[in-house]
């Protein structure tokens, strides 16, 4: 007896040493009432930078949300604003430097130049700031004064410009352009155009999706901004899993979705798609369907998710997640259909945004009744806006003065034509 009492007891010993070093064991957690077994997983090990903790974001199952909405089928988002800075184009800079260094363009010590709505100019400036380069960010005037911010904390020189507009000659690209004229050493980042941004989720994103689900991914949704992560990552799901279909979400107004990339452009306020062209990261062959999304789609379905989901994305990830659920009624998806949803950026760039209740009110995206119910006041309602900050039509552009000292960027400043 006293032998199969020191057996036994030896043996829970064994047992609590294993479970105290993660040996394997296999514990349990109620989640909505229903046990689910969950191996423990290995911890990362110490990083030797914080560009080591790019990638390897978390997938996770939507419960609630598509419950209401009537969609059977399952929807997993990928929480990407887990990223260092908080978005996808992490991914995208890291590679572009590589290459970049690779290809003997950055000199030690240069300058890197670009045009953007505000996550790569915060990606860019943030890799730039590790491998001690300098950075200069030509942003929208859409572009959160979060963003802004940020990036100026990553030590970049922003040149905030008068309009949205990209392409053309009065465009953010021909802006970016001259600035790298007047920069000895300065290297156009070129977002665009740069091959270096498809390939980052060709080798990142579409390599974990296809291990994180196990090879079952029916349905594929992003939005397009320079189209790489769904060119990228789309190509490669492709290879691997066949069967996949590839949707691409895009807001109405932007000329990506338009069949020969040609119409009238409107300007929207979801920062990070919506272009006036279609650019050469993107491959347009790779997207087997287009779903359209509009401001307001994109803006409620972000603070739903935030309210009943616990996830806060931007405003490009509530727009690509309405997409996929009409996606899935309209083609009446059922139980047995899986769709990944890519959630670009955080919540928390649009803190003074979309998460506002006053900016949602004033821009006319929820109602004076909804405001009411939301702060529960009685007080002035804010003045509402309409369009953009600035006409468009007074947006022609903007001219750069640039005062150097000791070859530096002292001060960036835009003289508005009319």
């Amino acid at each position: 007896l006293y032998v199969l009492i020191f057996f036994f007891q030896a043996e829970d010993g064994i047992r609590d040493v294993e479970r105290s070093r993660g040996l394997g064991d296999v514990y349990k957690r109620q989640v909505h009432g229903d046990s689910i077994d969950m191996e423990k997983k290995s911890y990362r090990p110490i990083s030797n930078s914080i560009l080591e903790a790019v990638g390897n974001t978390p997938l996770i199952r939507l419960n609630k949300i598509p419950k209401e909405e009537g969609v059977e089928c399952e929807i997993l988002v990928k929480c990407e604003f887990m990223n260092p800075t908080g978005s996808h184009k992490d991914r995208m800079a890291q590679n572009i430097f590589e290459e970049a260094e690779k290809a003997g363009k950055l000199k030690p010590g240069g300058t890197i130049i670009e045009a953007t709505g505000g996550n790569t100019g915060l990606s860019l400036s943030f890799v730039a700031a590790l491998r001690g380069y300098k950075s200069v960010i030509v942003a929208t005037s859409h572009t959160s004064q979060e963003k802004v911010d940020l990036m100026k904390g990553y030590g970049a020189d922003i040149i905030k410009a008068k309009n949205t507009l990209f392409k053309g000659p009065d465009g953010l690209l021909a802006l970016s352009q001259r600035i790298h004229e007047s920069i000895p050493d300065s290297y156009l980042t070129l977002q665009f155009e740069n091959m270096a941004g498809p390939l980052a989720h060709y080798n990142t994103t579409g390599e974990e999706l296809f291990e994180q689900t196990g090879g079952k991914i029916d349905y594929f949704f992003m939005a397009m901004g320079t189209g790489s992560t769904i060119s990228g990552t789309g190509k490669k799901l492709k290879e691997k899993i066949p069967s996949v279909k590839v949707i691409g979400c895009d807001p109405v107004g932007s000329l990506i979705s338009q069949p020969d990339g040609k119409g009238t452009y409107v300007p929207v306020k979801t920062e990070g798609v919506g272009l006036n062209f279609v650019p050469n990261t993107c491959d347009k062959k790779v997207v087997d369907d287009w779903m359209r999304f509009t401001d307001k789609d994109a803006f409620i379905t972000t603070r739903r998710l935030m309210k009943d989901e616990g996830i806060m994305c931007g405003g490009s990830g509530g727009g690509i997640l309405w997409s996929a659920m009409e996606f899935a009624k309209k083609n009446k998806l059922t139980k047995d259909h899986r769709l990944v949803v890519i959630l670009p950026d955080t919540g928390r760039n649009y803190l003074t945004k979309i998460i506002n209740n006053e900016w949602m009110f004033e821009y006319g995206f929820i109602t004076e009744a909804e405001y009411r119910k939301l702060t529960m006041e009685d007080s002035m309602m804010p003045e509402k806006r309409s369009g953009d900050d600035i006409p468009l039509k007074d947006c022609a552009c903007a001219e750069i003065k640039v005062l150097k000292l000791d070859s530096t960027i002292q001060e960036l400043s835009l003289i508005h034509i009319s």
